[in-house]
């Protein structure tokens, strides 16, 4: 609020102005108003001020030490002004920033609308020309510096944000931003595409974002390029989902904030992806900790539990055992698992084996079928939910059709469970209790429901081409490379299904999905 003007030291004097200087120590003495000075004795005045032995006296009052004040460009007389306290104003025609004294109200200076900027610069503000090649206003103290009469808001990041809303011409005077699709919208964007945003409403300023706790956007994906107020959204690492962020436009006379959701889908449905590993060893398990009973499966104990069902495809291309699902473990007493595999005997005859239980006592089921090697067929099992006395409330589909299992043992009471050791982790192509391994073949598009799906299995051979399993909400439902974060975020096997969890691959490479699909 009180100026004193500097000029080059060049030149051979020192402008004062709308003040008294008083000089402490030997050489005390008084400057008053529009006083002239020598160059020796500016420069004098210079190292007083810089010893801070320089106090400002207004109506023989005691302001404080100059070296308190901050520096203010005088574009009347190309000097350096310095400044307590500044109000910053548009005037009336929204075509000038008025540089007022904050006390007495007087403008000291002023400069055309969207011609200066405000910078943070060490802890306090600098005020300089668009562009930066001009420094206006330097050392502005937040808690002197006012819009319209209101002290700036810390932190200092905020300060800034809110001068350069005075500093630019936001349109209409009064009247606060406004952003197109009001406070809340929706936008729908499918996984692996990049949406550019333009942000459009009236008297639009600045943009900030709001990505912190209330919002859910993973850091890096959400963007305002300098200059513009374009969002870059998505990226192809996003992960498919709903995310919630904020949006909020700036002006120096308000603030409007639009909540946003983010919706990000898989592609439409295409299966162009299967699993065929070449490591024989290759296979995908469930390491979820604490969840690993988190699947159909699970049967704590007694004689029922709930109904489910497994449908997949496979490609048999060599002999051998062919693992397709396993769960639990058939060597602890009382406990059992459960496990799902073919055997090729010839290049026409194929066996589909159920076992049910553990290795000392167990239901079986098999079945014999036709099926030339190297053909894509669909699977399914289902249990109905009873007593497994006999392979009686398990069934099997070979490409659509109800084929049945031929029980050749048993029964089983006891608990299909994880007991706290890998073998017993629900696993997808691999059969941990057996001496023979997996061999060779294809994999593709398993899912699992926690109910019979018996009416619905035809349906889903369709014919024998694939169709979208996750529209019969399916507890687990893997892809095998169709879900664009199997590739971009290998070796997690991405479920799709509504409750289960993602499955990790072991012993192979991303390499492993191929281009080799059902017809």
């Amino acid at each position: 609020m009180i100026p004193i003007g500097i000029q080059n030291l060049t030149v051979n004097t020192i402008y004062i102005k709308e003040l008294q200087v008083k000089l402490l120590g030997s050489s005390t003495r008084f400057l008053d108003s529009y006083d002239f000075i020598t160059l020796a004795e500016s420069r004098s005045l210079i190292d007083e001020i810089t010893a801070g032995n320089v106090v400002l006296v207004r109506d023989n009052v005691q302001l404080s030490q100059a070296d308190s004040l901050s520096y203010l460009a005088d574009p009347s007389e190309s000097s350096v002004l310095r400044y307590r306290a500044l109000n910053f104003v548009q005037d009336d025609t929204v075509t000038t920033i008025l540089f007022k004294d904050a006390i007495s109200g007087s403008v000291l200076s002023s400069e055309p609308i969207n011609a200066i900027q405000a910078v943070a610069y060490g802890t306090s503000i600098r005020i300089q020309k668009s562009g930066g090649d001009v420094i206006v206003v330097d050392a502005l103290d937040m808690a002197s510096t006012y819009i319209d009469g209101v002290l700036v808001t810390p932190p200092l990041a905020n300060a800034v944000i809110q001068l350069n809303a005075l500093f630019v011409n936001a349109g209409s005077v009064g009247n606060p931003p406004t952003i197109t699709g009001g406070a809340a919208r929706t936008i729908n964007l499918t996984y692996s595409t990049t949406l550019n945003l333009a942000i459009t409403g009236t008297d639009i300023v600045a943009l900030t974002l709001d990505l912190s706790t209330v919002g859910t956007v993973p850091v890096g994906h959400l963007a305002i390029p300098v200059g513009n107020n374009t969002l870059l959204i998505g990226g192809s690492l996003l992960p498919v989902g709903s995310y919630t962020f904020f949006i909020t436009a700036i002006n120096y006379f308000g603030t409007f904030t639009q909540t946003v959701t983010l919706v990000v889908a898989i592609p439409p449905f295409s299966n162009t992806m299967s699993f065929n590993p070449a490591n024989a060893a290759a296979y995908f398990r469930d390491d979820v900790a604490g969840m690993e009973n988190n699947n159909p499966f699970y049967r704590a104990s007694g004689p029922t539990s709930t109904a489910w069902t497994v449908f997949g495809w496979t490609k048999l291309d060599t002999t051998g055992n062919k693992p397709l699902v396993g769960f639990g473990d058939i060597f602890t007493v009382g406990k059992g698992a459960l496990m799902l595999y073919t055997r090729i005997f010839n290049a026409s005859w194929k066996d589909f084996k159920l076992l049910y239980g553990n290795n000392s006592g167990n239901v079986q089921g098999q079945t014999y079928f036709a099926m030339a090697t190297g053909t894509w067929f669909s699977w399914a099992v289902v249990y109905d939910g009873t007593a497994t006395t006999s392979a009686a409330p398990f069934d099997l589909w070979i490409n659509g059709v109800n084929v049945g299992f031929n029980s050749t043992s048993g029964s089983w009471s006891g608990s299909i469970e994880y007991l706290g050791t890998n073998n017993s982790r629900l696993t997808v192509a691999e059969m941990p209790f057996f001496s023979t391994t997996n061999t060779g073949g294809y994999w593709d598009d398993i899912a699992f429901w926690d109910s019979d799906q018996s009416a619905n299995i035809s349906t889903f051979h369709n014919g024998g081409t694939p169709i979208d399993l996750g529209t019969y909400n399916p507890f687990s439902y893997y892809r095998f490379g169709d879900d664009p974060l199997d590739i971009s975020a290998y070796p997690t096997l991405h479920n799709q299904g509504t409750t289960g969890n993602n499955l990790t691959a072991y012993n192979g490479t991303v390499a492993d999905y191929v281009s080799d699909t059902p017809p």
